[in-house]
């Protein structure tokens, strides 16, 4: 390897570990729908096992989170929280590609969130079945079309 193959290596392992620790903070709090930009950093440097705390020279904060995450095509974003308190945050729906690309088993596990109903889904292959009784067929106002008043 390289110098530079090694770096990037290095660094897209370190991307893969942060999705799995936000995943896991996530779970923690019963995978809510976001989670403040403040808290999730907090939450990160908590880990005593993690190497955020050691990330960059004071450690991890909001600045470089974004920076690690803008390769997955996520990032914060203003969210009113229960009471009224508004704060940059980070949406949970916005990590699940990402999840389910670099950490596959992490996902299949994954519950759905509490607060809402799964989405009906269409049965896979056929199309849905033709209301039941008569629609009338042909132009609007009859076989001859609108009458003309003359």
């Amino acid at each position: 390897m390289t110098r530079h193959e090694a770096a990037q290596d290095e660094q897209s392992s370190l991307k893969t570990r942060l999705l799995r620790d936000i995943h896991r903070i996530f779970a923690q709090a019963d995978n809510p729908e976001a989670l403040a930009t403040q808290d999730l950093v907090a939450s990160l440097l908590q880990d005593a096992e993690a190497p955020w705390a050691e990330y960059g020279t004071k450690g991890l904060n909001a600045y470089h989170l974004s920076n690690l995450l803008r390769d997955f095509n996520i990032s914060p974003a203003n969210y009113r929280f229960d009471k009224g308190r508004q704060a940059k945050a980070y949406m949970r729906n916005r990590f699940l590609d990402a999840w389910a690309r670099n950490c596959p088993d992490l996902v299949e596990a994954a519950p759905e969130p509490e607060h809402g109903a799964a989405p009906a889904r269409m049965p896979q292959g056929r199309p849905p079945a033709a209301p039941a009784g008569t629609l009338p067929v042909g132009p609007p106002g009859g076989p001859a079309g609108p009458k003309r008043a003359l």
